[in-house]
């Protein structure tokens, strides 16, 4: 059927009306948006914000301490791997010579790493324990710290070998408190793609929850300060949790 010109007019009017929301850069909970690092959708609420958070300084230098090991074989099968209260024991024991477990450090979780193979001759795929991994994070004065830099990591293997160990941490100093931005204007930042450590490659995220915190960078990466970002705890299309920071700031800090 052929539409009369004025019949077009109002056919057109009412497609913008559907469609062009549906363009916007930015969408409130429910519709997902495409972003520079893939396509994003808001689960959960916003929460209640705080006006300011403070600063910290870096003193005395990053402190990266780490198991002198060329090849720690993160992918051979090992057998009699510790429990996961065994492997608690172990890490602590291990800490004690690089200063032990720094107060503000929170036992983040214990797991145990597999690796998978196909078995030709009876067509099946399997997995075989390789390593227990007990991990601390940070927190300061109850806020998350999040990135590379924020967490310290011990690998166990056979008979409670200690195979691998990672901390960095760094000694702060409190500055000053600055202004933050709202978790809604965050999220336009996150959906501007506007992240601090973006992902590889474009992801459907579905973010699930969202907190105050700060960021870590890792090893080589110089951090002078410690300034508060909005935390964003996602879910990717596989089911896997992603982390992403945006930059609080509602002011510009000088250094």
């Amino acid at each position: 059927m052929k539409l009369k010109p004025k019949h077009l007019v109002l056919f057109l009017i009412l497609t913008a009306l559907v469609v062009f929301p549906l363009l916007k850069t930015h969408s409130p909970a429910g519709i997902p948006v495409m972003s520079p690092i893939g396509l994003v959708e808001l689960k959960t609420t916003f929460p209640k914000a705080p006006e300011r958070m403070p600063v910290y300084r870096v003193v005395g230098g990053e402190i990266i301490e780490t198991i002198s090991n060329s090849s720690p074989e993160y992918w051979k099968v090992r057998k009699n791997l510790p429990s996961e209260e065994e492997a608690v024991e172990i890490a602590l024991k291990a800490l004690e010579r690089y200063g032990g477990v720094p107060e503000d450090a929170v036992l983040r979780g214990v797991r145990a790493e597999y690796v998978s193979y196909m078995d030709s001759s009876a067509g099946e795929v399997g997995r075989e324990p390789t390593l227990v991994v007990v991990s601390f994070k940070r927190e300061i004065n109850g806020f998350p710290v999040v990135g590379p830099g924020g967490e310290i990591t011990v690998f166990i293997g056979e008979n409670g070998t200690v195979v691998d160990l990672v901390k960095i941490w760094r000694k702060l100093e409190y500055t000053k408190d600055v202004r933050i931005i709202s978790p809604q204007k965050a999220y336009e930042l996150l959906q501007n793609g506007d992240v601090l450590r973006k992902p590889m490659g474009k992801l459907d995220l579905e973010v699930v929850k969202i907190e105050p915190g700060y960021y870590a960078g890792g090893i080589g990466e110089r951090q002078d300060y410690y300034y508060p970002v909005w935390i964003f705890h996602c879910r990717d299309g596989f089911g896997k949790n992603i982390t992403l920071a945006v930059s609080a700031l509602a002011e510009v800090v000088g250094g």
